[in-house]
């Protein structure tokens, strides 16, 4: 193990996995030690997307059960995914498909500092060859400013990810990726339609969440709100901007959205979830006053709330995730809805579980697994610790003393880092797995995917 390993925390970790249960970047021989994606495959094996900054270049690797290359895939293992010239690509989120592969959504980002990033949408089948039948051989580029034709969408831009910035600037850098989709329900005779969730900023305080909806050859599906597209408005809720963030598609193809609004003049922001109809239309019969959303706000009425990602239930209903803030320290947040919009009265009496278990942090995921526990990650936000955070609840969200040597979670921190949580994959067995970077004081940067028992 290499120095900063050494002084590591390691209880909880998969001994069965790589060193300890910690993969560190680069492979050798192999370029690229910043790991951006991972994905849980069948037979334990893994995906793990990752990049090399000095020439953006973005590879997958596949992992077997014990964390080495699988030498199967690709070239030795590994697979570059080409990208259009004079661009290079950000990775936001991966989604496996059932008719065959996976998907890669995120930023298209242009070589000229004068350009903006836009959406960018990679599919690739399962032995890590871009799919031609989709966009321009396998690769989707959506230019926003070209969505509408007034002088409004000529000014809009993708969100920023730098969390030094004030748009966005209440997420933490390792869930700032701005870029979510989801695949719908395999059809028979058809391949996956794909939705995309991100935020659009037309101007100053001029911002609204996007959602898109792409057939199955890449082009924007017309049948969704007639445009292949529609600007997140939260019925009943007279706000500034909004944002949009984890997405998720049901059984019967209606559309989950979730995210955080701001109403201006110092209000704390807002936390909500919305669901659509698979035309694009508000469903009118969900929620608690049967408008299409649900609205989270701090019953202290004094934090700033926010939710990032979505986890469908076997019920129909959803579990979110996410936190906020509360003079300059975090908590995280964390809510599950029926199918009908209405809280289940079983998770924390039917209320938000807004709680601090260790400094600083907030969920960016969460899986509910068969036997209806609950698993959630995340990392820190402000005002708090610098390492990751996994833990599992019972199903009326109380922590599960059978985790985490009896407290219910487990923190990872390396002493001499910051600790950045990049993506978080849950495998069949109910073994989770993560993709980090650590930033050292010295301010040198390391990349690592942790696996830990379930």
């Amino acid at each position: 193990m290499s120095r900063i390993l050494d002084k590591a925390v390691v209880s909880g970790l998969d001994p069965s996995f790589a060193d300890g249960g910690v993969l560190t970047l680069p492979f050798p021989g192999v370029e690229g030690k910043f790991p951006s994606l991972v994905q849980a495959l069948p037979e334990a094996k893994l995906l793990l997307v990752y990049t090399e900054p000095s020439n953006g270049l973005c590879k997958i690797a596949r992992l077997d059960p014990s964390g080495k290359i699988d030498n199967t895939f690709g070239k030795n293992g590994v697979v570059d995914i080409p990208f259009v010239k004079g661009m290079s690509f950000s990775p936001g989120s991966i989604h496996l498909l059932e008719s065959d592969g996976w998907i890669i959504a995120g930023r298209a980002v242009p070589d000229s500092i004068f350009d903006p990033d836009t959406l960018a949408v990679v599919r690739m089948n399962a032995e890590g060859a871009l799919d031609s039948a989709f966009g321009v051989d396998g690769i989707v580029i959506l230019k926003i400013e070209e969505l509408g034709d007034s002088k409004k969408w000529a000014k809009a831009r993708l969100v920023s990810e730098s969390v030094s910035e004030k748009v966005d600037a209440k997420l933490p850098a390792t869930l700032n990726l701005n870029v979510f989709s989801a695949v719908e329900p395999f059809g028979s005779g058809s391949k996956e339609r794909i939705l995309l969730s991100s935020s659009l900023t037309f101007g100053f305080d001029d911002i609204q969440g996007i959602v898109l909806r792409l057939d199955e050859t890449g082009i924007l599906d017309k049948s969704f709100n007639e445009a292949g597209y529609l600007l997140v408005d939260i019925p009943g809720v007279n706000y500034l901007f909004n944002y949009a963030r984890g997405v998720v598609v049901q059984s019967d193809r209606k559309i989950v959205v979730c995210g955080y609004f701001d109403r201006g003049l110092d209000v704390p922001s807002e936390a909500f979830v919305i669901r659509y109809n698979e035309d694009g239309t508000v469903d009118s019969q969900y929620g608690p006053t049967k408008n299409g959303a649900v609205t989270i706000s701090d019953p202290d009425e004094r934090g700033s709330l926010f939710l990032s990602r979505l986890n469908l239930k076997k019920d129909g209903g959803v579990l979110a995730v996410g936190g906020g803030s509360v003079q300059l320290a975090s908590k995280s947040l964390m809510i599950n809805l029926n199918e009908t919009g209405s809280y289940n009265m079983v998770f924390n009496n039917g209320k938000p579980l807004i709680e601090q278990l260790v400094s600083g942090h907030v969920w960016g995921s969460c899986v509910v697994r068969s036997d209806g526990k609950i698993v959630a990650a995340g990392g820190a936000l402000i005002g708090g610790s610098r390492g990751q955070l996994v833990a599992r609840y019972l199903p009326n969200g109380k922590l599960d003393g059978g985790f985490g040597d009896g407290q219910g979670y487990i923190e990872f921190n390396y002493p001499e880092g910051e600790d950045m949580l990049r993506s978080t994959t849950y495998m069949e067995d109910n073994r989770v797995v993560t993709a980090t970077l650590v930033i050292s004081d010295a301010g040198d940067i390391s990349g690592f995917v942790l696996r830990f028992l379930g």
